[in-house]
């Protein structure tokens, strides 16, 4: 897939990013120029940039047709993904910006093709020091419930030696303000960081098998000597209190016999 970037360099830029689909764009709004009609003096950009953009400037460094472009097929702000840059060019304009060049680069780029895929994610981060650890627990598994991706705690200190807790909450970009809600509602924290970030995702698929202590759920990813296969943990938990025996032996029993049953299934599989 190819990526088209475009940045302009402006004075006193309000700079806004976007994306969308394979595009990613940037666009800077100057903040010093009135405009002259034939009629009057007015303040720019004119009634038409300033509804679409809802920019607070006086100066424009886009159109009513750009600007409707911008508001029609972006949806989000996003970063540039990783890619490996083909082509680059530059041009310049006409005006003269103080303190800046006016110029515009296009940047035209191709996802590197692997083994796996990137995905966009949102990461939400708050540092808290006021929630016991049974409650930090518990807002957590209410993050995961509402639709994270991810969710966990990480120890710090925090302001004057105090011991706190790093929350970080993976979630899908649509979700971000909803989950950023949750997370102050269920922690009462005064503040949530949050940036935009791509994330490699490995090829992986869930399969179930059937092994002497029952039938498992396996994630089985890779293929051949890379073959890995994990028993779902719930699972593993479930077998070692019916049958008594230990957390280790049976995590350990399932995933060799699932790894069997898995490579079984490949072998036999048509090339």
């Amino acid at each position: 897939m190819s990526v088209v970037k475009a940045n302009t360099a402006v004075s006193k830029p309000g700079t806004v990013r976007s994306r969308t689909g394979g595009t990613s764009s940037t666009r800077s709004i100057d903040t010093s120029e009135r405009s002259r009609s034939s009629r009057a003096t007015t303040s720019a950009p004119g009634p038409t940039v300033r509804k679409r953009t809802s920019a607070d400037a006086e100066g424009e460094m886009t159109t009513p047709t750009g600007a409707a472009l911008l508001r029609a097929f972006v949806s989000r702000y996003a970063p540039m993904p990783p890619g490996r840059t083909v082509a680059e060019g530059w041009g310049a304009g006409t005006r003269d910006v103080p303190g800046v060049a006016n110029l515009l680069r296009l940047t035209l780029s191709e996802r590197e093709l692997g083994g796996g895929e990137l995905e966009e994610v949102a990461v939400l981060e708050s540092a808290i020091d006021h929630v016991t650890p049974e409650l930090l627990a518990a807002a957590l598994d209410i993050m995961l419930e509402e639709g994270a991706l991810d969710a966990w705690a990480s120890p710090i200190h925090m302001k004057k030696r105090r011991l706190g807790s790093e929350v970080t909450v993976l979630a899908r970009p649509r979700d971000a303000e909803r989950l950023t809600q949750v997370l102050v509602m269920q922690t009462g924290t005064l503040g949530v960081r949050r940036r935009l970030q791509w994330r490699y995702v490995a090829p992986r698929r869930s399969e179930t098998v059937t092994t002497s202590l029952g039938i498992v759920r396996v994630k089985v990813a890779g293929h051949g000597d890379a073959l890995r296969v994990r028993p779902e943990n719930d699972d593993v938990v479930a077998i070692a209190r019916s049958t008594g025996m230990p957390l280790e032996s049976v995590a350990r029993r399932l995933a060799q016999e699932a790894e069997a049953a898995i490579r079984t299934l490949e072998d036999g599989a048509p090339r």
